[in-house]
């Protein structure tokens, strides 16, 4: 970056990031409860740069146009169009909150990734970003004007307009807080004020948490809570940026370094299901293969046993039937849906043996599938059905509900 760029950098105080999300932006109707909220962090002397999300389901939506045309998805040159169909969404969401502030009286612009410099490879529905260039949005702060930039999205050094894949407003609000400075924090805005201890859909007395290391968020994200997405959470750990969760009216969960006080802080549940190799080849180079496969494709494996004559791999429900399709039909394969992974989640737990014992005592009775564990998590894979009954008995074994 040019050192004219880090002087006007600098010179803008109070800069930060706001992430508005589809979980607050679901249609025209919330774009001026958002802009309100932007409008309020610059009354309170912030100057913020507006990172967005599509609207509502319209990902999803411009994804099933795609489908009906072509289910050839490993094709690269319909993997190119759908890149430039998808980055739709988070064009229209820029442009009528952009207006939106401009009609409020906030000074405001719109900006595609590419407009920013959010430079990537060429890998079209999983792109990595390679830098950040910072485009108009310097210029932008600069003559007070809050940028409204489009996440998700970038451009290849060939100008191909790509995708960053799941998660990938939340990895563009990061990597442009990174690069406008070390002090620069990123706020989520989330349709709930704070990260709970529990699913506040199936406990609405779960305890608020008002602070998560990297470490715990991470954990939290990777088995089924809706944190910040992990690539995000893995910059933002990486480079320091201190991140918070919250509401559009209340709340404030930080995420920053440093570890909490050992003990429980939170269960998570991730719908999942597990794929059974029962004819395993003699290449002995085929699990490390598909493995790379699935990790090439965005398809994380949560757990992985393997005895003499079977693989069991576990991966994400929403992912099982692409998980099956890069597997292959001849290895004797079984999918089995329907399970869970309940995840006890706090610093210290693996080797707390009162925690170990409450959570064995509280799995008695249910078959367990498979167990893991970290420094920081507890993993049991279960039947779905089970599952809603162990989480509300660790609940009350930790605590975990407002008094």
């Amino acid at each position: 970056m040019s050192r004219r760029r880090w002087v006007i950098i600098f010179a803008v105080k109070g800069l930060e990031v706001l992430k508005f999300g589809h979980s607050v932006l679901h249609d025209t109707d919330d774009l001026p409860r958002v802009a309100r909220a932007i409008k309020e962090r610059i009354d309170a002397g912030m100057m913020p740069v507006v990172v967005v999300s599509a609207m509502g389901d319209q990902t999803n939506y411009l994804l099933s146009l795609a489908r009906k045309v072509s289910g050839k998805s490993g094709n690269p040159w319909v993997r190119r169009e759908t890149d430039m169909l998808l980055t739709a969404g988070e064009r229209i969401s820029m442009t009528l909150l952009a207006i939106a502030l401009n009609e409020m009286g906030v000074r405001a612009q719109s900006f595609t990734g590419s407009q920013v410099g959010i430079v990537t490879d060429e890998n079209f529905g999983r792109a990595r970003i390679k830098e950040v260039k910072l485009f108009r949005i310097t210029d932008a702060l600069r003559e007070g004007t809050v940028p409204v930039v489009a996440g998700f999205q970038g451009v290849s050094l060939s100008r191909e307009v790509t995708t960053l894949g799941r998660g990938g407003s939340d990895l563009t609000a990061v990597a442009i807080a990174t690069s406008l400075g070390p002090d620069v924090a990123v706020r989520f805005y989330k349709d709930v004020g704070w990260v709970y201890a529990l699913n506040p859909k199936r406990f609405p007395d779960g305890k608020r948490l008002t602070r998560l290391s990297y470490e715990e968020a991470l954990e939290l994200t990777a088995f089924g809570s809706e944190v910040v997405h992990t690539r995000a959470l893995a910059l933002a750990a990486r480079k320091g940026t201190k991140l918070e969760v919250r509401g559009l009216k209340e709340g404030g969960t930080e995420v920053s370094g440093g570890l909490e006080a050992p003990g429980v802080k939170a269960i998570v549940l991730a719908p999942v299901a597990s794929i059974i190799i029962r004819n395993i080849p003699d290449d002995k180079d085929f699990e490390a293969g598909l493995l790379a496969s699935l990790a090439d494709e965005g398809i994380g494996v949560l757990m992985l046993t393997k005895t003499d004559k079977e693989i069991s791999i576990t991966v994400p429900a929403g992912e099982a039937e692409r998980a099956v399709s890069l597997v292959g039909d001849d290895v004797g394969l079984e999918l089995i849906p329907g399970r869970v992974i309940l995840s006890v989640i706090g610093y210290g737990i693996g080797s707390d043996p009162g925690v170990r014992r409450a959570a064995a005592e509280a799995v008695r009775n249910v078959k367990v599938y498979a167990m893991t564990s970290s420094e920081l998590r507890l993993s049991f894979l279960l039947n779905a059905a089970e599952a809603p009954r162990v989480e509300a008995d660790l609940a009350a074994r930790f605590g975990l509900k407002e008094v």
